[in-house]
């Protein structure tokens, strides 16, 4: 198996559970394969995962993340926003306290500027998809958490998403979502 592989795997196994807001599994490797490319999100699942595996190299991961978080013309869609969540979440967890802020911040006001706070975003970036519309709705609020959780904990004015109303439902169950009970499972644009 080789290094990416191991690395996806082990994003599964140690780190999707504590974060579930990525579609369940089977159903994000689906879109990975017949989908526009998310070769951005793919990779921040990959720089989560190998801090997990030995030999695998996180930095490796996170030069290729710093490139695409500097382009100009970043992809305007939730799977940007998503990157740059799990990309601020491991810089926290590496103790790079200030790269993670300001990716955090950068990932705030993109996601304000997509409109993800607003209950129609999901529904009409969704795709026809219960499951993504859930998606999209748990990647606005881990971002809205984690935003107030490394506030509190690092005493930073990081939360810019503090001002902002949101009409985005609060995620569902977490067993409905991960298990698709009563859900469509469709591809969409994550």
């Amino acid at each position: 198996m080789n290094i990416r592989r191991r690395c996806m795997e082990a994003f599964f196994q140690y780190f999707y559970d504590a974060h579930p807001f990525l579609p369940p599994r089977q159903q994000l490797l689906e879109a990975f394969k017949i989908g526009p490319p998310r070769d951005h999100l793919e990779t921040a699942m990959i720089y989560i995962g190998s801090r997990y595996v030995r030999g695998a190299s996180p930095s490796t991961y996170s030069l290729d993340l710093d490139c695409f978080i500097l382009q100009q013309d970043l992809p305007r869609d939730v799977s940007t926003v998503q990157a740059m969540l799990l990309f601020a979440i491991g810089l926290d967890g590496n103790n790079e306290r200030k790269k993670a802020v300001e990716v955090l911040i950068k990932a705030q006001r993109f996601a304000l500027e997509l409109g993800m706070n607003q209950r129609e975003f999901a529904i009409m970036n969704g795709r026809g998809s219960l499951v993504c519309e859930e998606s999209i709705r748990r990647t606005w609020w881990e971002l809205y958490v984690v935003s107030v959780m490394v506030a509190a904990f690092h005493g930073k004015r990081v939360c810019q998403l503090s001002g902002a109303v949101s009409t985005t439902p609060l995620p569902c169950e977490e067993r409905n979502f991960v298990n698709g009970v009563g859900t469509r499972f469709l591809l969409c644009d994550i």
